[in-house]
């Protein structure tokens, strides 16, 4: 077995040694995917041996990522491949079980993976009936060599979805996912999303693209559960404060948009309820 570790990021310093410390310790290698980083993710990222980061081709165009990465990972022959983003770690118990999880894998298909959303937290998992709560993603599939990944623009599948899938129960292990621990910086960024959309489809519908990230918004009603103290045994967790820092880039590209296109192109979608986002607007 080869197990080649892939993921694309940008800006992503505040979740580094979170994210290396743990997907280096089930791959034989780790194939990163910067799309130009300015702050230091790729020092941090050079510390780690099995690390290799390769930087996106501007020819490549923004849903090239994960394909890219697909390819990378089987020019190095593995034979397993686990996709984990930057703002992600596995859990102790995944680490421990590793081996056991790849044989319950069969040849061609993929593993689901609980994925624990930290909810305005590093401790605490959003544990109730919304969207958020007992989700399952493809993390790991142990490839053939048959299946073909087909991606899109934005939001692209981790994996190949056109083949079976093997659901791994939380007690052999699961994925910590730290992007709503920040709230503010989830806001951010999510606000990012919906100004992307804007500027790189001026016929899509303001309505529409608020429609599909109403769920982003705070409902009010989550219900958290403490995560389990064995989970986090050898896991490096992130500062909060570094991750609200690290992404105040997304403030920066939006303020661009703002002075390129004018504050009216913006106004409809959900995106000043956001403190630094309504203030471009009084300075701008």
């Amino acid at each position: 077995m080869k197990i080649v570790g892939i993921t694309p990021l940008k800006n992503e310093s505040a979740f580094i040694n979170t994210y290396a410390s743990s997907i280096t310790q089930v791959c034989d290698k780790v194939i990163v995917l910067d799309d130009g980083s300015t702050d230091n993710s790729i020092e941090l990222l050079e510390k780690y041996d099995k690390i290799e980061v390769i930087t996106l081709d501007d020819n490549d165009g923004w849903s090239a990522k994960r394909g890219k990465l697909w390819d990378l990972a089987r020019d190095y022959s593995a034979t397993h491949i686990i996709a984990l983003d930057a703002d992600e770690a596995l859990t102790n118990n995944t680490i421990k079980n590793f081996d056991t999880i790849l044989g319950k894998i069969p040849s061609g298909q993929r593993a689901t993976m609980h994925w624990l959303p930290m909810w305005k937290s590093l401790h605490h998992y959003r544990n109730d009936n919304s969207v958020w709560s007992n989700s399952f993603k493809d993390f790991i599939i142990h490839d053939d060599g048959k299946v073909n990944y087909n991606g899109k623009w934005i939001h692209e599948p981790r994996l190949p979805n056109n083949n079976g899938t093997v659901r791994i129960p939380l007690e052999l292990g699961g994925v910590f996912h730290f992007q709503f621990s920040s709230w503010s910086a989830f806001q951010i960024k999510q606000s990012w999303y919906r100004c992307l959309e804007r500027v790189r489809d001026h016929t899509k519908p303001i309505a529409q693209i608020n429609r599909t990230y109403s769920i982003t918004l705070d409902d009010g009603n989550a219900i958290v559960s403490e995560a389990n103290s064995g989970w986090y045994e050898n896991v490096v967790t992130p500062d909060l404060e570094e991750i609200y820092n690290s992404t105040l880039w997304r403030v920066e590209e939006i303020k661009g948009w703002i002075e390129q296109y004018g504050v009216e192109y913006f106004n409809g979608l959900n995106i000043w309820h956001v403190k630094e986002i309504n203030d471009l607007k009084i300075k701008i």
